[in-house]
């Protein structure tokens, strides 16, 4: 297990303690977690194999694809500000967006681009 320089603090040593048992079941291969609180970085850790193959170790600066992890945030984020009044499901993209329409078709592109609302969106971007 290797950390950062984050001072010794509960949060680090759990999350520490995690990923030894994540990576030493097999669970894992290798992972990081780094986590800020008042901007300021509390947890900072790795611990397993980058590439196996070539026997590298994870690092504080080993790049991980993030896949689809965003959309979860993306989605919290919107429903906040559609909470708080900032942005509105049944508006048109366009509205907060206004280059939208510039990039997207839809089928044969006989959706005009004001008819695209967050709703609409959500309902049908693709999965996965």
């Amino acid at each position: 297990m290797h950390t950062s320089t984050v001072p010794d603090n509960p949060a680090q040593r759990r999350v520490e303690e995690v990923l030894a048992e994540l990576t030493g079941s097999g669970v894992e291969v290798g992972v990081q977690v780094a986590a800020w609180r008042d901007g300021e970085l509390v947890v900072d850790a790795w611990a397993g194999t980058a590439d196996v193959a070539e026997g590298r170790p994870m690092g504080p600066d080993t790049l991980v694809p993030a896949w689809s992890t965003g959309k979860g945030v993306a989605a919290a984020l919107v429903a906040v500000l559609v909470d708080q009044g900032v942005l509105a499901y049944d508006a048109p993209v366009a509205r907060y967006w206004p280059r939208f329409g510039d990039w997207v078709c839809i089928g044969q592109c006989h959706v005009d681009e004001e008819s695209i609302t967050g709703r609409w969106v959500f309902r049908n971007y693709p999965k996965g």
